[in-house]
């Protein structure tokens, strides 16, 4: 039975974007480490035809703007 009220759809739409987001955030944590396992400790860069990849850390913020400040 489906609900109809606004309330209780509000509820469901509340529910899927939760739902969506942890996906989301599941699937961004799984991918950055399958990305450091296989991009650290190889014999160099990976080659994928004309891109090459390296792993790189920012140790500030946005675009390093707070590497020099203390932690």
């Amino acid at each position: 039975m489906r609900p109809t009220t606004p309330a209780a759809l509000g509820a469901l739409s509340r529910w899927g974007v939760l739902a969506a987001a942890a996906a989301l955030t599941a699937a961004d944590l799984a991918l950055k480490a399958l990305a450091e396992h296989q991009l650290t400790g190889g014999p160099g860069p990976q080659l994928l035809g004309v891109l090459e990849l390296r792993p790189a850390y920012n140790p500030g913020v946005a675009f390093s703007l707070g590497a020099a400040l203390p932690a």
